[in-house]
């Protein structure tokens, strides 16, 4: 699928938790091309809800570089 439908599907559904981490490193495999911090702060939102707090900061981090901070 796409970036937004796994970020889409992340925050609306439940996902096996052993399926999450690699759903949200498919996310940053997607997010990589992407310059807008705004989709790093949504890959954030869609770890947090799957409980995935190390990939949680790492998208932060790479949403706050981005955004010059």
């Amino acid at each position: 699928g796409t970036l937004d439908q796994l970020i889409e599907y992340a925050t609306q559904y439940s996902v096996d938790p052993e399926s999450a981490r690699p759903f949200v490193q498919r996310m940053f495999q997607l997010g990589d091309e992407k310059s807008d911090p705004r989709v790093w702060y949504r890959i954030r939102v869609a770890a947090f809800h799957l409980k995935m707090a190390d990939l949680e900061q790492q998208a932060q981090t790479r949403g706050d570089q981005l955004a010059g901070r």
